[in-house]
């Protein structure tokens, strides 16, 4: 029982510690290291749909989008805004894998202890997505319908997008 439940929880703290890591690496940069992180990239379905209006996606896309002085002043704050509150919500799921750790180590660890540790960390993760989401659907309202539809043919147009994939997973 030891060795399953220590195998499973290895498996989740290599997955907290890759985000983690994913983490660290929001705004070093361009590209997709910036504003993603392995968070980011586990929004499915309708959530996912939103990802292409976080405000650094945007924000690299100034000039294709044509977004005014205003639009890219309001985008930054916004931008700078998200990542403060997605420091402040990943503490939390910081604190309960290192609180699992720390619980693996004793000699008999208490499954409870480690349950309750596991569950605060899927609802820190939570609150991680809904930063994420927010500052998308903030970041969607800053646009001019015009600039929403390019992003969203854009993203539609992406080769291995998810719009362009059939419930089957075939591509259209």
């Amino acid at each position: 029982m030891r060795t399953v439940t220590c195998f499973i929880l290895l498996g989740l703290v290599s997955a907290g510690s890759l985000d983690a890591q994913m983490h660290r690496q929001q705004g070093q940069g361009q590209g997709q290291a910036r504003g993603g992180g392995m968070g980011a990239m586990m929004m499915m379905g309708p959530l996912a749909d939103f990802l292409p209006f976080a405000p650094a996606s945007l924000l690299e896309h100034a000039d294709r989008l044509a977004l005014s002085p205003d639009q890219i002043e309001r985008l930054t704050a916004l931008e700078k805004s998200a990542e403060q509150r997605l420091e402040h919500a990943h503490a939390p799921a910081q604190a309960a894998m290192q609180g699992v750790d720390r619980e693996l180590e004793a000699e008999i660890p208490d499954t409870a202890s480690v349950r309750q540790l596991l569950a605060a960390h899927m609802t820190a993760m939570g609150n991680m997505q809904w930063v994420r989401l927010q500052a998308a659907l903030e970041a969607r309202a800053i646009l001019t319908p015009e600039q929403r539809t390019l992003v969203e043919e854009t993203t539609a147009e992406a080769p291995g997008s998810m719009q362009h994939r059939h419930r089957s997973g075939q591509q259209r």
